[in-house]
């Protein structure tokens, strides 16, 4: 029998993703759905991936109200954490982090159909309010971007998943890669479901020109 000695493992094109637990994010998220109500009342709402539901713009970060302010910030730290965790050596002097974000209002049978972020490093979504989980209903699912998902798998090997599903939870905020495509299952449940949506990257700072 020819013998042999493994010598190492390269998670070749691996895709993470990150799921925080924000603390007291009971107390936040009373604060957040009558600020997200008040907004949604001003502003008739987009359409991009969402279907039914209500898309706000993608002002999130300049948007003044305080409670918006702290949970922003906490998604700072959060793609901070994520980017340290990916790449440890990253160099964060000179670069400023510049992100975007909006709120998703999922009422019944709303749902979002598959994308992803061009444009963008990490993408994310943060649950406000979340109606209590019966089957598929609300669910986030990841689906696979590789061009050859038709190879055969092997079970029980997450590498060779063609979709991951997530079942949110409120006070979680999850972080992905942009280009991961992604979708939410219809909302089944008579309670709307409330998420935050953002985008994220670092980009090198611009001095001003010396005169």
């Amino acid at each position: 029998m020819v013998e042999f000695t493994l010598t190492g493992t390269e998670p070749l094109f691996a895709s993470p993703s990150f799921r925080f637990m924000l603390k007291d994010a009971e107390a936040l998220n009373a604060r957040l759905v009558p600020a997200i109500q008040a907004r949604r009342a001003e502003h008739p709402g987009l359409l991009r991936s969402n279907q039914h539901g209500w898309h706000s713009d993608f002002g999130l970060f300049r948007w003044q109200e305080p409670v918006f302010q702290e949970l922003c910030q906490a998604v700072a730290r959060a793609v901070m954490a994520a980017t340290k965790e990916v790449a440890p050596g990253y160099a964060f002097r000179g670069r400023s982090l510049q992100a975007e974000g909006w709120v998703n209002i999922n009422g019944q049978h709303a749902y979002n159909t598959p994308h992803d972020h061009p444009g963008w490093a990490w993408s994310g979504s943060y649950y406000v309010q979340v109606p209590e989980a019966q089957g598929r209903s609300g669910l986030f699912e990841f689906l696979d971007h590789r061009t050859n998902a038709n190879v055969v798998g092997i079970e029980g090997a997450a590498c060779f998943a063609t979709k991951v599903p997530v079942t949110p939870r409120a006070g979680m905020l999850l972080l992905f890669p942009a280009y991961l495509q992604h979708w939410v299952y219809p909302n089944a449940q008579p309670e709307e479901r409330i998420s935050i949506a953002i985008n994220a990257r670092y980009s090198p700072v611009t001095l001003p020109a010396k005169g």
